[in-house]
């Protein structure tokens, strides 16, 4: 049963290959013999020209664009390193100011500390 449904889709293949054939004959022969045809065939070619010379011009403008894209990208990356390098500047003042407080609070913590203390141990309270 199988053997007969590849056959059978082999003739049809031929049948599309025979039928595409004749297709193409007949568009040659009209567009290579007659008078239609050949006009038919000029206004192909003049439109492809038109859409050769657009696809040309589209081709420049991509070329100027591209360019201005790589000369902005360039600006911005520019633009961004130097607002990074500010920003690494006002991060390590800040950084350093918060040290310096700190460095501040631990020296007050230590009097502190002394004041609580002798020898030490902490001061207790005598009652």
């Amino acid at each position: 049963m199988s053997e007969n449904k590849s056959s059978g889709g082999g003739g049809n293949f031929l049948i599309g290959l025979a039928l595409g054939a004749i297709a193409g004959a007949a568009i040659y022969f009209y567009l290579d013999e007659t008078p239609e045809g050949k006009k038919k065939i000029k206004e192909i070619k003049d439109e492809s020209k038109d859409a050769l010379s657009h696809l040309t011009e589209i081709v420049e403008d991509l070329e100027v664009k591209k360019a201005e894209i790589a000369q902005k990208t360039e600006r911005i990356g520019k633009e961004l390193e130097a607002k990074i390098i500010e920003a690494k500047k006002e991060i390590t003042i800040e950084a350093e100011a918060g040290l310096s407080q700190i460095e501040k609070l631990q020296a007050r913590g230590r009097k502190f500390a002394k004041f609580f203390t002798r020898g030490g141990k902490p001061v207790s309270k005598t009652v």
